[in-house]
């Protein structure tokens, strides 16, 4: 699998690292090893690494999780995000036996990261449509047209408008693939003025019951299991500390 155009990796940024790690362990059923501790955590189905978790630097911004987006030559999608009018948030950061990677805010304010990983071989980043593993994301934003513009300059995604309900889900897909095939999609943010922001989605055996079960661990639940005809159902949370993700439920 090439790494261009896939959401390869999600990172959780929190205040207090070992309540986050408790609520995810018991939400999901992942899994970490203590000997991680002192360096970068990962969250674990098995032995497949699903996402990361590391504090704030800091104690700046709200907890939150962020996507990375595989690309096989950094330096040339940071000058097409640049030239597109996105916003780099740092230098291109070289992590030792990792890669190379660079958050980038687009022209709406939503950030997703670039990363051009050291192993671009690697079977499995976390792309698997597995029950625990990450599944969909789903871009909100004041403007879908720009962002889709902006997203298919940069990244090389193309786009298919697929009307849902009184929405319309701008559906992000690799070059020379469907709709069935997408990776992702953009939509209208239903609040005038809020931030444009990437929500992640969890696949899980029932919807209904992971809200449930993260509002006991402390969690909040910002939208209740709801049906997708033809697709599912999903349901909005965020953690103790207010990262928001979604879980969904296929048919």
């Amino acid at each position: 699998m090439t790494m261009d155009y896939h959401i390869i990796w999600h990172q959780l940024q929190c205040t207090d690292l070992e309540p986050a790690i408790a609520f995810y362990e018991q939400l999901f059923g992942w899994t970490t090893r203590p000997e991680e501790r002192t360096t970068y955590v990962h969250f674990y189905d098995g032995n497949d690494a699903i996402a990361g978790v590391m504090p704030q630097h800091g104690g700046g911004g709200p907890a939150q999780w962020g996507a990375h987006v595989g690309t096989s030559d950094i330096d040339a999608y940071c000058a097409r995000a640049k030239a597109a009018g996105g916003k780099p948030l740092m230098p291109i950061m070289d992590i030792p036996h990792t890669g190379r990677l660079c958050p980038i805010a687009d022209p709406g304010g939503a950030v997703l990261t670039a990363f051009q990983p050291s192993d671009l071989e690697r079977k499995h980043w976390s792309t698997e449509q597995e029950v625990g593993h990450f599944c969909w994301f789903q871009l909100l934003c004041q403007d879908p047209a720009k962002s889709v513009a902006f997203y298919r300059d940069v990244v090389g995604w193309s786009a298919m408008a697929l009307p849902m309900g009184d929405s319309i889900q701008h559906l992000f897909m690799a070059p020379g693939t469907g709709p069935e095939a997408a990776v992702g999609g953009a939509m209208q943010l239903p609040v005038p003025d809020a931030p444009d922001h990437f929500l992640p989605y969890v696949l899980v055996e029932d919807a209904g019951a992971s809200v449930a079960r993260a509002v006991e661990l402390g969690g909040t639940m910002l939208c209740d299991s709801t049906p997708v005809p033809g697709y599912g159902r999903f349901a909005v949370l965020t953690d103790p500390e207010g990262a928001a993700l979604a879980v969904f439920q296929p048919e």
